[in-house]
C-alpha cells in the first residue's frame, strides 16, 4: 500500500498525466523554457521531460548526420527541426533525417541556403507536413517540382523565394492537403500563377504581401477558395475596387489584410461589408478611403481588429459610423490627424477595446482622453506625438487600471505632474516618455515606484535621455 501511495505522489506521476501536461504547455506557448526546468525535479521528471520534446532548434557546427544520431536516441518523439543556426549543414547529410520516424515540421529558413537538390530529398520524407523555406532564394522551381510528392503537406512558407515563377505554382496546386500557403515577396508570380487554386479546397490562410505583379486578375481565381479565412495582400498596388468584388465571395474570410493596396477607394469597401464573419480589416495606407467608406465598414459587427493608420481622409464623422462594432478589440488611428474630441466620444463607447493607438493625432486633446478613460479594459495605449496632451489629460488616463503599455513619446506639454498621474497605474508594464523635454528626475521617481514598469526615457541612472524611439504598440509603418 505504502509503495503504491509513493508512486502516485507528485514526483511519479504517471507518464500520461505529464503527456497532458506537455499538452497544455505547448497552448500557453510556455514549453521550452519550462520544459528545461521540469528535466530538473527528478529523474522520474527528466527522463519524461527528455523524451517528450518534440521541438529542436539545431546550432553549432556538427554534421546533420552526427546530430540525427544523437536525437533519435535522446529525442526520440522530435516533430519539428529549425536550421537556421546550424553552421555544419550541408545537403549531402539531409538523408539522415529518415531516420527520425516522427518528423513532420521542417524549417529551413535563415542561413542554411537549401537548394533545388535538397528539396529532392526533403521530398522523400512523406511525414512531413510542413515546410518552411523563408528566404530560400536558391530554390526555383526545379526544386518546387519535387515537392509535389509532399501530398501530406498542409503548411508551405515560401516567403522571400525570389526566384520562384508561375511554374511552381503549377506544382503546389498538386498539393491539395495544402491549409496555409505564404508566398510573400514572391515578385515574379502573376494572376497566371492562380489558375489551378481551386482545387486547394482545404486552404484557409494566404499570404501574398508584396507579390506586386498581381492584379484583380489573380483575386478572381481566389474568390473560389470557399474555405479561406486569412488573406493577406499588403503591397499589392495593382489590385483596384474591381477585386474586391471576387473577395466578398469569401463567406469564411475572417482576416483581411490590405495594407498599401494604394488603388483602392470607398467603392471597394461596399464588397468587403457583405464579409459577415470578418473579425481583423487591415486597411493601413489606403489614402482614399473617407468617412464614406468607414460607414460601410461600421456594418461589420464581428470585427475585432480595425487598423486604418494613414487614412489621413478619415474625421470624427466616420467615426461616428463605428459605434455597432462593440466587439472590437483593437483600433489602430494612427496619423488619423483629423481625429479630435467628438470623434473619442465614439471611441470612448467601444468598450471592449483593449489596444488603443492614437499615434500623431495631432488634433487629440485632453477632453479626448475623458472619453478614452471610459475603455476599461484597455491595456494598451499610444499617445506618441499627441502634442496637444497635458498633465490634465494624463489624470483621465490615471483611470485605466489595467492599461500595461503607455506611449506618451513628443507630448512635450506633459509635465513631472503629469508623471505622478501615470504612478497610479499600479499594472504599467511599458513607459515611453522620450521627447518630453519638461519631464525631469523628480518626475521620474513618481513612475519608477511602481513594481513592474519598464521606463523609456531615462537611463539606468535617472537621468533623462534625449534620444527618440519609434512609436509603441500596434501602429505600422507605411514602408513595412
Amino acid at each position: 500500500m505504502e509503495d503504491e501511495m509513493v508512486a502516485m505522489d507528485w514526483g511519479h506521476l504517471p507518464l500520461v498525466v505529464l503527456d497532458r501536461l506537455h499538452e497544455l504547455l505547448k497552448k500557453e506557448k510556455a514549453c521550452g523554457v519550462l520544459m528545461k526546468s521540469l528535466r530538473l525535479v527528478n529523474l522520474h521528471w527528466g527522463q519524461w521531460a527528455t523524451g517528450a520534446i518534440q521541438s529542436l532548434s539545431l546550432s553549432g557546427e556538427q554534421s546533420l548526420e552526427e546530430l540525427v544520431a544523437a536525437i533519435s536516441e535522446r529525442f526520440p518523439r522530435v516533430q519539428s527541426l529549425k536550421f537556421a543556426r546550424h553552421k555544419g549543414f550541408k545537403e549531402d547529410d539531409l538523408p539522415a533525417l529518415g531516420r527520425l520516424r516522427c518528423l513532420q515540421h521542417l524549417d529551413f529558413g535563415g542561413k542554411c541556403q537549401i537548394t533545388n537538390g535538397g528539396l529532392e530529398v526533403v521530398s522523400s520524407l512523406e511525414r512531413v507536413t510542413s515546410l518552411d523555406l523563408t528566404g530560400c532564394s536558391r530554390v526555383g522551381d526545379e526544386g518546387i517540382e519535387h515537392l509535389q510528392r509532399l501530398t501530406a503537406l498542409r503548411e508551405l512558407n515560401l516567403h522571400g523565394c525570389s526566384s520562384i515563377s508561375n511554374k511552381s505554382m503549377a506544382y503546389i496546386a498538386q498539393l491539395e492537403a495544402l491549409e496555409r500557403l505564404i508566398l510573400v515577396e514572391c515578385k515574379n508570380l502573376t494572376d497566371a500563377a492562380f489558375e489551378h487554386s481551386k482545387r486547394w479546397t482545404a486552404l484557409k490562410d494566404l499570404r501574398l504581401s508584396g507579390c506586386g505583379k498581381i492584379t484583380d486578375g489573380a483575386l478572381d481565381h481566389i474568390g473560389m477558395l470557399p474555405t479561406l479565412q486569412r488573406l493577406k495582400l499588403c503591397k499589392c498596388k495593382e489590385l483596384t475596387d474591381a477585386g474586391l468584388q471576387h473577395v466578398s465571395k469569401l463567406m469564411a474570410l475572417e482576416t483581411l489584410d490590405l495594407r498599401l493596396c494604394e488603388k483602392l477607394t470607398d467603392a471597394g469597401i461596399g464588397p468587403i461589408a457583405r464579409l459577415g464573419a470578418l473579425k481583423c480589416l487591415v486597411l493601413a495606407c489606403c489614402r482614399s478611403i473617407t468617412d464614406a467608406g468607414l460607414r460601410l465598414v461600421g456594418s461589420l459587427t464581428s470585427l475585432a481588429h480595425l487598423d486604418l493608420s494613414f487614412c489621413a481622409e478619415i474625421t470624427d464623422h466616420g467615426l461616428g459610423h463605428m459605434e455597432e462594432l462593440t466587439n472590437l478589440e483593437s483600433l489602430n488611428l494612427y496619423a488619423c490627424e483629423h481625429i479630435t474630441a467628438e470623434g473619442l466620444e465614439v471611441v470612448g463607447e467601444l468598450t471592449s477595446l483593449k489596444d488603443l493607438a492614437l499615434t500623431r493625432c495631432v488634433r487629440v486633446t485632453d477632453d479626448g482622453l475623458q472619453h478614452v478613460a471610459k475603455l476599461q479594459r484597455l491595456q494598451r495605449l499610444s499617445l506618441f506625438g499627441c502634442v496637444e496632451i497635458t498633465d490634465a489629460g494624463l489624470e483621465h488616463v490615471s483611470k485605466l487600471t489595467n492599461l500595461e503599455r503607455l506611449s506618451l513619446g513628443f507630448c512635450a506639454k506633459v509635465t513631472d505632474e503629469g508623471l505622478r498621474s501615470v504612478g497610479a497605474l499600479i499594472s504599467l508594464r511599458h513607459l515611453n516618455f522620450f521627447g518630453c523635454t519638461e519631464i525631469t528626475p523628480a518626475g521620474v521617481e513618481y513612475v519608477g515606484c511602481l513594481p513592474y514598469v519598464d521606463i523609456l526615457g531615462v537611463d539606468v541612472k535617472g537621468k533623462i535621455t534625449p534620444q527618440p524611439t519609434k512609436a509603441s504598440t500596434t501602429q505600422p509603418l507605411c514602408g513595412r
